[in-house]
C-alpha cells in the first residue's frame, strides 16, 4: 500500500474563499483542487509512504 500526501504553499491570506473557514469534512478532492485554481501556488511537495513488509 502506498499512502501519498501533497503539500501546497499558496500565496494568499486568508484561506481561499471557496474553502471553509473552519474545520470541515465537506471539502472533497474536487472542491480542494478547484480552490487551488484560484490562488498562486508557490511550491508543492509530494510525500509517498510505502508499506513494506519482509
Amino acid at each position: 500500500m502506498i499512502i501519498a500526501f501533497n503539500l501546497f504553499e499558496i500565496k494568499q491570506e486568508p484561506t481561499p474563499a471557496s474553502l471553509p473557514q473552519a474545520h470541515s469534512i465537506d471539502v472533497t478532492y474536487d472542491i480542494f483542487f478547484a480552490a487551488l485554481q484560484t490562488v498562486e501556488i508557490l511550491g508543492k511537495a509530494e510525500l509517498n509512504f510505502n508499506d513494506v513488509t519482509e
